[in-house]
């Protein structure tokens, strides 16, 4: 984007880099659980699950969209207690310019984006079928920005952990409490972990390689 483009390109390449940032799963599904965990639930591997709808067959879905991933994580966070992440999620995360550029509904005119079908909101919340370029302009760079300070959260607590370490987790029958060992590289970080006894562990992996 800092190469010597004509203006409007360096708009869609901004587009298309919101539209990418905007669509990472994973960091809305670590961000529910957080939330989640606060309240002294379980960490599940994908907390939209119920979002997905059925095509032909169960292992045939389609996912949810970023909006309702999006939605259903604030609605939790006001049950929760936690206003800041909402506020935080609509700072940067607008469907309308997403749906607009992914549909190739939207054209460059002047300084404004506009879209012939799109309903936006502006600075005067006031509904309108265009935007300024710095108001879209803004919503590209508060989401790199937001992009950027999470996976710095992120990494800097995965290399934190020096060594591996041995918690509790509810992961035995019925959400029982057992010994969890989050399993650490020295240089990498936490990278996985190992639920059971290690007799339990290796039996297990022995059974794998069998």
């Amino acid at each position: 984007m800092q190469a010597p483009l004509h203006d409007f390109a360096r708009v869609r390449l901004g587009l298309l880099l919101y539209s990418h940032l905007t669509e990472v799963d994973a960091i809305y599904m670590i961000l529910a659980n957080m939330v989640e965990i606060t309240a002294g639930e379980r960490c599940v591997m994908n907390p939209f699950q119920d979002l997905y709808r059925p095509r032909r067959s169960f292992a045939d879905r389609v996912p949810p969209s970023a909006r309702a991933v999006v939605e259903r994580l604030k609605e939790r966070a006001i049950e929760r207690g936690f206003p800041a992440l909402v506020a935080l999620l609509d700072s940067f995360f607008n469907d309308a310019v997403r749906h607009a550029f992914f549909h190739s509904d939207y054209i460059l005119h002047g300084d404004e984006f506009r879209s012939r079908e799109a309903r936006f909101i502006d600075e005067d919340n006031i509904r309108t079928s265009a935007l300024k370029l710095p108001v879209i302009l803004e919503l590209i760079n508060r989401s790199a920005s937001f992009f950027h300070d999470f996976m710095t959260v992120y990494v800097a607590h995965r290399l934190s952990y020096k060594e591996s370490k041995v918690v509790r987790g509810r992961f035995g029958p019925g959400g029982a409490y057992e010994d969890i060992t989050l399993l650490v590289h020295p240089t990498g970080g936490v990278y996985g972990f190992r639920s059971g006894t290690a007799a339990e562990t290796a039996e297990s992996s022995a059974d794998s390689s069998q």
